[in-house]
């Protein structure tokens, strides 16, 4: 990072049809309910375990709402087949071997969770090390594989999805009541993804349609979930965010990333 000054599951299968129903009825008490007004709030893993049928050979007409949101996502049956790949019936706990993310990722998710939304997460709104689903918002925090400084927010009732690589904001600036950062060409873009695509393809670009980077600004001290989840500000004019509290988690997250204190 450069900055210049403050001034300018489990890999098993299902054995029966019984254990499938009784590891996603679980998942479903642990994670959220099933009714339509919280399936936009459920994680990947559990709306794929609702929407595919006992064969896993296509959709189940049974659980419209989660078909409809997996198609939403952009979870394909293959995308589905795979994180369902991931699950064995009967384990409480993941074997050391699946990567639910470390300690260090949940705090840097966390730590960017805050920074982005101005939301902190609650323990129950962490799904794990390496996702977030807001429960007051329409919006999930999550890492990506093999990109450690990278945290991407969709927001699924809109198609949206965002990215920020923090390691390439270069600089912040105070401007009109509030911060600005600012970075290189991609260090924020957004898009909307396609119907039929896989939305955690690590190259942002291929994600969707009307990919745009290089915006004017990485990130800016009046943008927080609500304008995350509705494109609209509270007041553009007056940051009503902490400012002090949004560049003190910038500065731990620094921390976080480069090992040394900021």
């Amino acid at each position: 990072m450069r900055f210049y000054s403050e001034a300018h599951p489990w890999v098993y299968g299902w054995n029966s049809d019984e254990n499938f129903r009784r590891h996603c009825a679980a998942l479903t008490a642990i994670i959220a309910p099933t009714n339509a007004e919280t399936v936009v709030q459920q994680s990947d893993l559990l709306i794929c375990a609702n929407a595919l049928n006992r064969e896993k050979s296509g959709w189940d007409s049974n659980s419209p709402e989660h078909v409809r949101e997996a198609n939403r996502r952009g979870l394909t049956l293959d995308v589905c087949r795979q994180l369902i790949a991931h699950i064995s019936p009967g384990i409480s706990e993941p074997p050391a071997s699946v990567d639910y993310g470390t300690r260090e990722q949940r705090e840097f998710l966390e730590a960017a969770a805050f920074f982005l939304t101005g939301v902190d997460a609650t323990s129950d709104e962490i799904v794990s090390n390496r996702e977030i689903v807001l429960r007051q918002y329409p919006l999930v925090i999550y890492l990506v594989d093999n990109k450690p400084c990278t945290v991407r927010m969709r927001n699924p009732e809109r198609q949206w999805v965002m990215q920020w690589d923090l390691c390439k904001i270069t600089n912040y600036l105070w401007h009109q009541g509030g911060w600005v950062w600012e970075g290189e060409p991609d260090a924020f873009c957004a898009s909307r993804w396609l119907p039929n695509e896989n939305y955690v393809d690590p190259d942002f670009k291929k994600l969707g349609e009307r990919v745009k980077c290089n915006q004017p600004a990485a990130m800016q001290g009046s943008w927080d979930a609500q304008y995350f989840a509705t494109g609209e500000f509270r007041d553009y004019r007056v940051p009503w965010r902490s400012q002090e509290r949004m560049m003190a988690s910038f500065k731990y997250i620094v921390t976080l990333l480069t090992g040394k204190p900021y």
